[in-house]
């Protein structure tokens, strides 16, 4: 399966707004699971916008159109608050039809994390 082609019941398309989460090597599958299903929840909050699109047991895509966008936007700050989910993240990804607007999620947290750690100190 190539990654950005995979699909599940229907066609998901190059034009659309993805996640791109993969697991730490430790993580288990009744873990990753519960992390996968933990996403869905958040990111879909009510609506079912947001699509889960399984790679393999570590890796997978949280996949939406325009319209779902927003979803893909407040889960990410809403899982970035998971505790769960982000401990055992080894990637996460955003991709969308605008290259310029992709980029590293979790090397911006891990970014913004370390410019805390530094900010306290500098008080």
């Amino acid at each position: 399966m190539i990654l950005g082609e995979v699909y599940i019941g229907e066609m998901i398309m190059n034009n659309d707004y993805k996640n791109i989460i993969e697991l730490k090597d430790g993580v288990d599958k009744d873990l990753s699971k519960e992390i996968k299903n933990i996403c869905l929840e958040i990111y879909n909050k009510g609506e079912q916008l947001v699509k889960l699109v399984n790679i393999d047991d570590k890796r997978f895509e949280l996949v939406t159109d325009e319209k779902g966008k927003n979803n893909l936007l407040i889960g990410v700050g809403l899982v970035q608050r998971n505790k769960i989910v982000l401990d055992n993240m080894k990637s996460w990804y955003w991709e969308e039809p605008n290259k310029f607007e992709c980029g590293d999620i979790l090397g911006f947290i891990r970014e913004l994390e370390e410019k805390e750690k530094v900010n306290k100190w500098a008080v």
